[in-house]
């Protein structure tokens, strides 16, 4: 999705306090959406701010004429913090909207016979009296993303009623685009859909979910399959994997080289707000193939084998439910199990231990098979514990 501010939009929490700028933010990180403010619109919001400032100064110079010296002078520190605000706002506003993860563009590579043909015929976004040239060349700045990209999700935020809105719809309760400014997107969009809104608040941003989880349609084997096709082009470290799960001695490195099975143990789908597309969350049991690297320090030369792992994983894949497609791979985590330890002691080590308790006196004996006892039980606990695990179906 993307989604294109107007300054009015901006002007009025220049301190981006309002809890729709982080959600933003973190949906911008997350991948679900992109927001784009051109570049006269962020000189807009500093005019604006700087403006209404230094109104302030005027009316209080105004308002101080008839103030004595001395007090005009305890007003000297007020207007130069008032100008250090308008500097400092002017030198990072910028910066912040960009540290937000918005998209800040230029100007819109629009004919300027366009322009003046549709402020001469009243053609909106110019209204009746032919002006709107900054609204205008905001609303052809979305129409070149939107030939840029045309099966993409736009949403258009501006509150400026007279540039955008058809006669006769009431505001927020029928609120609708202009047929001129609808037409201008009709032949643009193939897949994507067009909406305006009045403010920001009123975006249900993408990455939240909307609804309930579900059961997909799509069928379990249709995950593996596409697990199957995907997982090759994750590395080893991409899975979260590390080289002690494999379980090979002296091993110091390990690549995938193979993905031979993939078996969905659970999955839902929950809805993406605000988009046509659905989140899938499951759980996987996995067999692969690595190969396996160390140094052999006796030659200095580097040996590699390659062993076969099994391994749980935790998966978001994007997709529709609807058509039954899946999209992408999106992330991938371990689900961490518990190491089994080896209940039976080997012939030497029971051996050893028979030996220990034979060169010992009866108390010291005493004392060595209670210990062993109690290593047997800490381990028959261990196992107990690693088999009911297996048996957890992972969610």
């Amino acid at each position: 999705m993307i989604v294109v501010l107007d300054a009015n939009v901006l002007i009025h929490d220049t301190a981006f306090k309002k809890d729709v700028w982080a959600q933003l933010a973190e949906a911008i990180t997350g991948g679900t959406i992109k927001v784009v403010v051109p570049t006269y619109v962020v000189d807009e919001v500093i005019a604006h701010y700087s403006r209404l400032r230094r109104e302030s100064i005027t009316s209080i110079s105004a308002t101080s004429r008839k103030l004595s010296p001395t007090a005009k002078a305890l007003l000297d520190p007020v207007f130069r913090q008032i100008n250090t605000e308008i500097e400092d706002f002017t030198g990072s506003y910028s910066a912040r909207i960009r540290s937000l993860g918005f998209t800040v563009v230029g100007v819109p590579a629009v004919e300027h016979d366009e322009l003046v043909h549709r402020a001469i015929e009243r053609i909106r976004p110019f209204n009746g009296s032919g002006s709107g040239y900054r609204d205008a060349l905001h609303w052809f700045a979305m129409l070149e993303l939107m030939d840029e990209d045309p099966d993409e999700d736009f949403v258009f935020v501006s509150d400026d009623l007279s540039a955008f809105q058809k006669e006769g719809s009431k505001n927020d309760l029928n609120l609708e685009i202009h047929p001129e400014l609808q037409e201008d997107v009709n032949g643009r969009l193939s897949d994507g859909s067009f909406m305006w809104l009045r403010k920001v608040d009123d975006l249900a941003i993408p990455g939240y979910f909307t609804g309930e989880p579900f059961e997909p349609s799509i069928d379990e084997t249709e995950f593996s399959r596409f697990l199957l096709e995907t997982l090759p082009d994750w590395t080893f470290e991409d899975l979260g994997l590390e080289v002690a799960d494999l379980d090979v001695e002296f091993a110091d490195s390990a690549s995938l080289n193979a993905v031979m099975s993939a078996d969905v143990l659970s999955v839902e789908g929950r809805r993406v707000t605000l988009t046509r597309k659905d989140e899938f969350r499951l759980v996987a049991s996995i067999r692969a193939k690595f190969d396996v690297y160390w140094l052999d320090e006796a030659t200095e030369t580097m040996m590699n084998d390659r062993v076969s792992h099994d391994f749980r994983i935790r998966a978001t894949i994007t997709g529709r439910d609807s058509l039954e497609e899946l999209d992408s791979l999106d992330d991938v985590s371990p689900i961490e199990q518990p190491r089994r330890a080896d209940a039976l002691l080997n012939l030497r080590d029971m051996v050893e231990v028979i030996q220990h308790i034979n060169k010992t006196r009866a108390a010291e004996s005493q004392s060595v098979v209670q210990g062993i006892v109690d290593i047997f039980s800490q381990v028959a606990a261990l196992n107990q514990k690693a088999e009911k695990t297996d048996d957890v179906a992972f969610g």
